[in-house]
């Protein structure tokens, strides 16, 4: 069997990367091909990134809307005839707590977008110290 990918891996691959972008793009010493190709890179893995996070919320929401309906039709036919109703009590626990984690999708998409707002914050901010350093060698 082949090894898994450890997602804490990637995102700290992705997090290094990005980190080490960012000194490219606000670094003095990088050239404006160096700068534009950093900016580049930087858009593309941040749409990647939020790619798969997007991606990785549709598939979780859609796991947790099959466990729900296929629970209610279990808890359904349970109902019918009672002799399991110690399962009904925890399938009825069970799909409450789907529908709780359910309810944190949005707030999780929510998340995914602020990462991102922090992410063009801190470019435009390193882009904004570049620019006033280029302009005082210039001077």
């Amino acid at each position: 069997m082949a090894d898994e990918i450890d997602p804490k891996a990637v995102e700290q691959s992705y997090a290094q990367a990005l980190d080490e972008l960012r000194a490219v793009f606000g670094s003095v010493k990088s050239t404006d091909a160096q700068r534009e190709r950093a900016k580049a890179a930087l858009a593309t893995l941040t749409r990647v990134e939020l790619g798969r996070i997007k991606e990785s919320i549709q598939a979780r929401t859609k796991a947790l809307e099959s466990l729900i309906a296929q629970l209610d039709l279990v808890i359904a036919a349970v109902r019918e005839k009672p002799p399991y109703l110690g399962a009904l009590d925890k399938f009825t626990r069970i799909v409450d707590q789907a529908g709780k984690l359910l309810g944190k999708v949005p707030k999780s998409l929510g998340e995914a977008r602020a990462m991102l707002d922090d992410a063009k914050a801190k470019g435009d901010e390193v882009r904004s110290r570049a620019e006033d350093v280029k302009k005082r060698f210039d001077n």
